[in-house]
């Protein structure tokens, strides 16, 4: 179930499933053949990573349920206290980078940030 809406999501969104390795954080060329060929089912990080991009759900690529869209969350948790005492207000996507993030070990949560620093330093 994993492999055939992993697969379908790609084909919607106009890309092929090993040109989003990266953006996943996949790095083993044959991960993807293993999910396709033996069905395995990625880490709980990778799943996370994915359903983020594609903008869905975890239960939806693992085939527990057919909603396809994320969860809002409540307008009292979208904003954070500044060290400066104003609110910071997120989007729910930033907040989704953020739990992403926060679901890595230590080390990749170091290499996150540093994409991120590099990325916000780039020209539009």
């Amino acid at each position: 179930m994993f492999w055939e809406r992993f697969y379908s999501l790609c084909l919607e969104k106009g890309v092929k499933p090993n040109s989003i390795r990266s953006s996943i954080g996949i790095t083993s060329p044959g991960a993807m053949t293993y999910w396709k060929n033996k069905g395995v089912i990625p880490a709980k990080a990778t799943l996370l990573a994915i359903a983020a991009y594609f903008n869905t759900t975890v239960e939806y690529l693992l085939g527990q349920s057919d909603d396809r869209t994320p969860p809002a969350l409540p307008e009292n948790e979208k904003s954070a206290p500044m060290p400066d005492g104003t609110e910071a207000q997120y989007s729910d996507k930033v907040i989704r980078v953020a739990g992403l993030i926060a679901a890595l070990p230590e080390a990749k949560q170091a290499e996150a940030l540093r994409y991120a620093e590099f990325l916000a330093q780039q020209p539009d």
